[in-house]
């Protein structure tokens, strides 16, 4: 069942309808490939850290950042974050479903773009993974 929610970037609302399930399976490797080493990280992290300790929550968003930015270059991040957002994003009743309205769009608004292809990520990918994990289907390696 297609899920929706509206976001609000720089004060512009953006509809994200979930992306459907054999396009969101097609999509999913390169998704990984540029997020998985940083998930990796975050579940690595999140095992150790306490809550309150905002010095070591800093460090592990940092070392999240650079696992990021190291692996940004694996993937076409042009193609892929105009295939995420052509799958399930509208803007004032229009779809951002073309290379030209993407360019139009986002056009000298990067840090938008970046914003709204994060929450994208997250509510197709990411919200998941986390329930995955917290419904003790799946646990994240911990060594001993």
């Amino acid at each position: 069942m297609l899920k929706q929610k509206t976001i609000t970037v720089e004060s512009v609302d953006y509809l994200l309808t979930t992306i459907p399930a054999i396009k969101a399976l097609q999509l999913q490797p390169k998704v990984m490939k540029l997020l998985g080493r940083s998930i990796a990280v975050f579940f690595e992290s999140a095992s150790t850290m306490q809550e309150g300790s905002t010095e070591l929550e800093a460090q592990v968003l940092q070392r999240i950042a650079e696992v990021f930015l190291e692996d940004l270059d694996k993937i076409d991040i042009a193609t892929l974050a105009q295939e995420l957002i052509a799958c399930g994003v509208t803007c004032q009743n229009m779809s951002i479903d073309t290379p030209q309205k993407f360019n139009n769009h986002f056009s000298g608004e990067l840090v938008v773009l970046y914003k709204v292809l994060f929450e994208v990520i997250h509510f197709n990918f990411l919200e998941q993974m986390l329930k995955l994990v917290s419904n003790g289907n799946v646990q994240p390696k911990k060594e001993i």
